[in-house]
């Protein structure tokens, strides 16, 4: 359920940055920060799916 939750969370906050680097009257700094939040997002996103599909292991 955490996974499902992170990924939906991280859905809006690519969506929010794509919306906002978009933006023709944004500033280049904004810019920039919105594409650099686009990045870590993205790849935390693979980080949490990846661990979140791990089967955990009985001993």
């Amino acid at each position: 359920m955490i996974p499902a939750l992170s990924i939906m969370i991280g859905m809006y906050i690519v969506t929010r940055m794509l919306e906002l680097a978009s933006n023709p009257t944004a500033k280049t700094f904004i810019k920039l920060f919105a594409i650099m939040t686009l990045v870590v997002t993205v790849i935390a996103m693979i980080g949490i799916f990846a661990a979140g599909s791990k089967f955990p292991i009985s001993q």
